[in-house]
């Protein structure tokens, strides 16, 4: 179920330690103790839980913590060097306890440990949780059974929530500036299209062919192939190629003509209609 790795060549420097005995042992017969070892407590609350008495019928025990199952991994180096990992089990501002192989070992902070991760901005050990899966370098402590001075402490499992959270955040940015593309997007369109109606209605020249007169106006095709009413008003200016003054009637169908005037649906109301094929045909003509 667990992993370890282990440096047993190393042992030798620290023989005259029972501690270090005690190690090697947990070593020699990991394949048949040290699962028992890594579960020893649990059994053990299991025995108490079951032994427990209570009045109520039915109890709902309580849920326990995540626990983040990672293989265990304990390293003893030179003059105590050591590395572990496993779960934790308690924690204080400056203590854990850690669940490893050879049971829980104590884990103090010496002054100016590195804690990591500390992207939030603050190193203090009291965020994390029991059962987040943890890693400890440092050096073994002679006075004491299963402690060691931390100098190095990762919280693996904080630093899995802080990607995972950094994700979201940036996912969510993401979403929002998309979103903020979109409404740009949009807000550009509409305004194209207002400052497009906006010129439409503006008076400007027209050129193309002129259609049956009727009344005060007659049919005007464009050069698109668009066709309006042009609407004839008492200011509308009619000329002639030269410019000079004719008369409605004098605009027979076919006539290449220019309009100058704006546009309201299907209608050009007309502010200056030059009709540049009355000169040509009247030459013509003579």
């Amino acid at each position: 179920m667990f992993g370890v790795v282990f440096n047993p060549s190393n042992f030798n420097i620290m023989l005259y330690k029972n501690k270090m005995a005690a190690l090697l042992v947990v070593a020699v017969l990991l394949g048949s103790t040290s699962y028992a070892l890594a579960e020893g407590a649990t059994s053990t609350s299991s025995t108490s839980t079951t032994a427990t008495t209570t009045p109520n019928p039915t109890p709902v025990p309580p849920s326990p913590p995540a626990i983040d199952k990672r293989d265990y991994k304990l390293e003893v180096g030179p003059h105590g060097w050591m590395l572990l990992r496993g779960n934790i089990e308690a924690v204080s501002s400056s203590t854990l306890k850690v669940r490893s192989w050879g049971g829980v070992w104590t884990v103090n902070l010496v002054s100016g440990a590195e804690v990591i991760p500390h992207e939030t901005g603050s190193r203090n050990i009291r965020e994390w949780a029991v059962g987040d899966y943890v890693g400890v370098q440092g050096t073994v402590v002679s006075s004491a059974d299963w402690t060691v001075d931390g100098k190095v402490v990762r919280n693996w499992t904080n630093r899995r929530r802080l990607q995972e959270e950094a994700k979201s955040i940036r996912e969510e940015v993401k979403d929002k500036f998309k979103d903020a593309e979109n409404n740009l997007k949009q807000a550009r369109k509409e305004a194209e299209e207002k400052v497009k109606d906006t010129l439409k209605g503006m008076p400007r020249n027209y050129e193309g062919t002129a259609g049956v007169a009727s009344g005060g106006s007659f049919t005007f095709t464009d050069e698109r192939g668009v066709t309006y009413v042009v609407t004839i008003s008492s200011s509308t200016k009619l000329v002639n190629n030269n410019w000079l003054p004719i008369a409605l009637g004098g605009i027979t169908v076919g006539d290449k003509v220019r309009v100058f005037g704006g546009v309201s649906s299907s209608t050009l109301a007309a502010e200056v209609i030059r009709d540049v094929s009355l000169p040509l045909r009247a030459n013509h003509d003579n």
